[in-house]
């Protein structure tokens, strides 16, 4: 059972117990569990009148929070709406904003109860188009119903160096997904691929910088039957 218990004391607590059936003294156990002789002594006591739930019940209550009902309200609409990076950057607004201090390790207990966790925002495309993606989709699973069994469906893109946005970990509130845009220009091309899905086979055509066209120079002519949302699909 001590090897499932993640929690340090209640384990020591399990462990205790084992050596002391085993027949070790309470200085020994003390000595091994680097705790002091009067603790292993006031938990087999625990243990002979309670047993082992009594033993791992925990009554610690904790202090009193710091901010008001109303404060805490606050703070949590605001941290909804923004993200900080770290547990000293909130502390430093709950000082400024509710002349109260906090320390980062406090900070990120007050933080944890008011249900937000340390995570990052999602990235999401910076011109992303519901209605587009749909009609591609209706689109690309019709050109699979008509297209011959000897025909082959590409997705071309180009792919490009730029710099560009990066989540980085903050604190959101469980639950909930921030967005952060990425960057939408495009100032340099490097390649030209495309990709088939159903044998996975690739064209990829090396190009100078500038805005070439997807599927420019990436096969024959006919490939470029097809023209789409996001490249070119070629058959």
């Amino acid at each position: 059972m001590h090897r499932v218990e993640k929690r340090k004391q209640p384990s020591d607590k399990i462990k205790a117990m084992l050596l002391l059936n085993r027949g070790f003294s309470y200085t020994e156990i003390a000595e091994i569990l680097l705790i002091d002789m009067t603790t292993v002594w006031r938990w087999h006591q625990i243990y002979a009148e309670k047993g082992l739930d009594g033993l791992l019940q925990d009554n610690y209550c904790g202090g009193t929070c710091k901010l008001t009902d109303a404060q805490l309200a606050d703070l949590n609409e605001h941290l909804e709406s923004n993200v900080y990076m770290t547990a000293k950057e909130i502390c430093a607004f709950v000082k400024k904003t509710f002349k109260v201090k906090y320390t980062s390790k406090g900070m990120t207990c007050l933080l944890h109860q008011l249900d937000f966790t340390y995570k990052k925002p999602k990235h999401i495309p910076g011109k992303a188009n519901s209605a587009a993606q749909q009609e591609f989709v209706e689109m690309y699973t019709q050109l699979k119903e008509d297209k011959a069994p000897e025909d082959r469906i590409y997705f071309a893109d180009a792919a490009h160096t730029l710099h560009n946005s990066q989540p980085a970990y903050g604190w959101i509130k469980k639950g909930i997904n921030m967005v952060i845009q990425s960057n939408t220009g495009r100032q340099r091309i490097n390649l030209n691929g495309a990709y088939c899905i159903e044998n996975h086979s690739a064209v990829v055509h090396e190009v100078s910088p500038g805005n070439e066209p997807p599927g420019k120079r990436l096969g024959p002519p006919d490939w470029h039957r097809y023209s789409g949302f996001a490249g070119s699909r070629m058959r």
